[in-house]
């Protein structure tokens, strides 16, 4: 069952990129485990198919600039195959690739407020990239910082 008043539905190949392991076993790091998904989610877009992809905060395992990079590279390249699909990143400087994809790309983001010192989601995916400094507020809140 579906509450809307409308549903469309279309038939993808789902790939997703999240919860990736390491594995002391195979001598595997979380960053190579990744890498390999990553490349086989390429690889089967080559094949021409449709796909809805879904990947969240991918390259956790490097610095910030290579992070960055990689990510932009990546949605890049998805660009390239009119890939389907929702990444998740906390780089406002990744959604800049609005302005080089208009029509293709679009931010959506959940916000949230501070009220009597509390912090509150209203869970409405809005347009834009979100400006509340949830993190830093928690951390002073949780006296880590």
């Amino acid at each position: 069952m579906v509450c809307a008043a409308e549903f469309e539905f279309y038939p993808f190949d789902v790939f997703v990129s999240m919860r990736i392991t390491d594995s002391l076993q195979d001598s595997e790091s979380l960053f190579y485990a990744e890498l390999k998904r990553l490349q086989s989610i390429i690889k089967s877009l080559e094949s021409g198919r449709q796909h809805f992809v879904i990947l969240d905060e991918i390259l956790r395992g490097t610095n910030s600039n290579d992070k960055r990079n990689g990510t932009i590279g990546l949605i890049r390249k998805m660009a390239g195959f009119n890939t389907f699909g929702i990444i998740a990143t906390h780089d406002i400087v990744v959604a800049d690739l609005i302005k080089e994809y208009p029509g293709f790309i679009a931010n959506k983001a959940f916000e949230s407020a501070i009220i009597n010192d509390e912090l509150l989601f209203d869970y409405q995916l809005k347009d834009g990239v979100c400006n509340t400094l949830s993190a830093s507020y928690l951390m002073k809140k949780m006296e880590i910082i």
